[in-house]
């Protein structure tokens, strides 16, 4: 945990979060879908350690930004859903990368559909009521 001293003390073991998550989703039915949230760096304990122990078991990823989003995508292909509400100015970059935002606003959601027919892309997002 040493290369790591910036994170939480309570100190978690990677394969232990593997065997976890394979136990709950042994447990699942086959069309249940699991969201690994790592969201605040994996709650402390390192998006970079915790998301490639998950990736084999989950559906799809959840982060709170931009920057966690890419941090994720560089770490395993799986769909990134950013659980914060976007902020309208990474409409474009979000897009572009192929997350999928959590909107709340109607703000939000005019930057980026207006972001979305600049690009010419389908843009999945999710809204926040």
């Amino acid at each position: 945990m040493e290369e790591h001293a910036y994170r939480t003390w309570i100190e978690i073991h990677p394969k232990a979060v593997q065997n976890n998550t394979e136990a709950l989703r042994a447990q699942l039915q086959d069309t249940t879908q699991l969201l690994g949230v790592v969201k605040a760096d994996a709650y402390g304990h390192g998006i970079d350690l915790i998301t490639p122990e998950l990736d084999p078991f989950v559906d799809a990823f959840g982060v709170d930004s931009l920057n966690e989003a890419r941090a994720v995508r560089n770490l395993s292909a799986k769909p990134v859903l950013i659980l914060n509400p976007a902020h309208p100015n990474d409409a474009s970059s979000i897009i572009e990368e192929g997350f999928e935002p959590m909107l709340s606003t109607e703000a939000q959601i005019s930057a980026f559909t207006n972001a979305a027919k600049k690009t010419k892309k389908k843009a999945p997002v999710h809204i926040k009521i």
